[in-house]
């Protein structure tokens, strides 16, 4: 799986840097740099034959609302993260296919980057309850997903979830009342089932599969 370019765009210089450290070291992740950045800026096309970044918006900006529009309107698939669920649907009406909280954890917000990058719209799942009035949290644009060979057990789907909400084996350990190794086991059955190699992979192509909500 290629690494998604993904260009982290704010004017809080603390954020940038914040953001830069948890995300770089990310495999799955290609941070754009200062010249591919003003390539875009210029709006020229970047890398040959490279698409487009995902764009990752803070929402924090001084009318994040407004380079929201603009972003999406030249075309780009825009992730924002956001304080609170008020900020949701004004973002959602903006053009944003991901809306993540400023507090998730680093797994959430690169499994939400992964997932816009494959085409789908996801929300925080803090936020889906009340942003989505009853709606599903995420919209698959694409339908046809190859089902699993074995279908996950009740407690890999608990588990699968938690995942989804950035806890490490430890804390679902915790959550379910499990040993850590036991955890660890469900978690490996879960990779294997979904034929994928990391977490953030797990938690992408679960929900291309509706196994959970992003």
């Amino acid at each position: 799986m290629e690494a998604v370019r993904t260009w982290i765009v704010t004017d809080d210089v603390l954020v940038r840097h914040g953001l830069t450290s948890l995300l770089a070291s990310r495999a799955e992740l290609h941070l754009v740099d200062a010249d591919e950045s003003q390539e875009f800026e210029l709006g020229t096309e970047g890398r040959e034959g490279a698409s487009q970044p995902i764009v990752l918006l803070d929402g924090a900006l001084s009318d994040a609302m407004e380079p929201l529009r603009d972003w999406t309107e030249r075309g780009f698939a825009v992730v924002t993260l956001i304080a609170d669920v008020a900020g949701t649907e004004e973002a959602r009406a903006a053009g944003a296919r991901g809306v993540v909280s400023r507090d998730a954890p680093v797994e959430r917000l690169v499994a939400a980057i992964l997932a816009v990058s494959q085409g789908l719209t996801v929300t925080d799942p803090q936020f889906a309850p009340s942003a989505t009035s009853g709606r599903p949290a995420r919209e698959a644009r694409a339908t046809d997903y190859d089902p699993l060979d074995e279908p996950l057990t009740p407690r890999e789907s608990e588990v699968l979830q938690l995942l989804a909400e950035g806890l490490a084996n430890k804390q679902v350990a915790g959550r379910l009342g499990i040993s850590e190794h036991t955890a660890k086991f469900h978690v490996n059955s879960i990779l294997g089932k979904l034929g994928v190699q990391s977490r953030s992979e797990a938690i992408v192509r679960a929900a291309r599969l509706g196994l959970i909500a992003l």
